[in-house]
């Protein structure tokens, strides 16, 4: 049974220049392909274009799709991170010792972008440089990157009765 949803945040990656690049890739792959056909000049290297052209594609399809939730319920905060996490992964109250909004820099504290983990905790990382800092009774750490922090942290508040 599901627990009431308080707050509910979506970031999409939102690219569309992104995916406007991986079209114009798809399209310069297939004129080449077509006019190698006409000219008998298919080979090895128009089959590998093709690999190459189209795994890009794949993956930059994937990353300009790519949406960061986190939802505040009654019972703890939900994150998911499509496609890579499509469920949600709940980080319960009662395993939860502090809650606060934070900036940080994705590449020198983590790495970058995505679902990181490394020495200052995990993260779910999508853009910009706020988010919330979570701290586990057992002293891990898990930061939300957010473009609301102060709904979310009102959210948090409500939900933890303070």
């Amino acid at each position: 049974m599901a627990t009431p949803l308080l707050y509910e945040e979506w970031q999409p990656s939102g690219n569309s220049r992104l995916r406007r690049l991986f079209m114009i890739s798809a399209i310069f792959f297939l004129l080449s392909a077509i006019s190698s056909f006409f000219f008998n000049k298919f080979s090895f290297q128009i089959i590998a274009a093709f690999f190459i052209i189209s795994l890009i594609c794949i993956i930059g399809t994937l990353v300009s799709y790519m949406r960061l939730v986190t939802q505040v319920r009654t019972d703890g905060i939900y994150v998911s991170y499509f496609p890579i996490q499509p469920s949600f992964r709940k980080f319960a109250w009662a395993d939860i010792l502090d809650v606060y909004p934070r900036r940080f820099d994705p590449l020198s504290e983590y790495g970058g972008w995505g679902i990181r983990y490394g020495p200052f905790g995990s993260a779910y990382i999508l853009s910009g440089n706020e988010g919330i800092q979570i701290v586990f009774h057992d002293k891990k750490r898990l930061l939300i990157s957010t473009t609301h922090s102060d709904e979310l942290m009102a959210a948090i508040q409500t939900a933890r009765g303070r």
